[in-house]
């Protein structure tokens, strides 16, 4: 009982709790007329959020047509050339790349030093969750570093673009061959869209509040994923790395912004 984290029962208890709601409000009479899969999602202090597989697969195509239009747009005004959205792409998968690596490499030599991990199912030893935490610190200084190398080259919506993406692929696969996990992907995705229409076309206080509304869907959706990841890694350092660099790429242009690397202010 000491080793179970508090934290990990809170958590499982909210989501139980949550669907034990749900479940229990429905009419069992009409519950037998429907059969369809739903996508659902838990959203802190507004509950549950389901909607049908045709609604997410419609979410993911909208995204990727948004995105593409916004590109198409953003070139069109030539504030993105194509020279630098290709350099923004092979950027951020790089860096994605390394840091899945590292953070794999890094874990795997933790894991080394505990012997009693080797007869666990799903290793883990005491600490973890702090050597997750830290490795989590490194990534995220080491990405901040890397987009500030590359906005000064390619510019920060250049590299945003570019991360967005890969953000594009990974829900229009989800959306096509595994609509019911598409969430994650599609709600982050419409964000970073916004994010970088507003830091591209707009000025002044209306852009930097835009910009941060534009970073709650993927806060929502994945703040408690890499929280519980640290908590109980089971899939090891790399899987939580890899959505932690996801997130940070979705979240460029406020990044950006905090650092001080975007201009949103208001000419004269």
């Amino acid at each position: 009982m000491e080793a179970i984290d508090p934290g990990i029962v809170q958590d499982h208890g909210d989501t139980m709790l949550t669907l034990a709601r749900h479940f229990g409000n429905l009419d069992l009479r009409e519950a037998h007329k429907s059969s369809e899969d739903l996508v659902f999602f838990t959203v802190p202090g507004f509950g549950l959020v389901a909607y049908p597989i045709w609604l997410s697969r419609l979410l993911s195509a909208v995204a990727v047509v948004l995105l593409l239009g916004l590109i198409a747009l953003t070139r069109r005004r030539q504030e993105l050339r194509l020279a630098h959205l290709v350099w923004g792409a092979l950027g951020f998968f790089a860096v994605v790349l390394v840091s899945f690596g590292l953070s794999t490499g890094v874990w795997e030599l933790l894991l080394s030093l505990h012997s009693h991990t080797k007869e666990l199912s799903y290793p883990d030893f005491q600490g973890s969750t702090v050597a997750i935490a830290a490795i989590y610190a490194m990534v995220a200084t080491a990405f901040i570093a890397s987009v500030y190398a590359f906005s000064r080259r390619i510019g920060v919506v250049g590299l945003a673009a570019g991360a967005l993406l890969w953000w594009a692929v990974v829900d229009l696969a989800l959306g096509v061959f595994a609509p019911l996990s598409s969430a994650p992907a599609s709600w982050p995705l419409l964000g970073g869209i916004v994010a970088l229409g507003g830091a591209t076309f707009l000025r002044g206080p209306w852009a930097a509040m835009l910009l941060a509304l534009a970073s709650a869907p993927a806060l929502v959706l994945f703040v408690p994923l890499l929280m519980l990841q640290a908590h109980q890694p089971d899939d090891g350092a790399g899987v939580a790395v890899l959505g932690l660099t996801f997130v940070l790429g979705v979240l460029i242009p406020q990044l950006a912004l905090i650092a001080g690397w975007l201009e949103v202010e208001a000419n004269g």
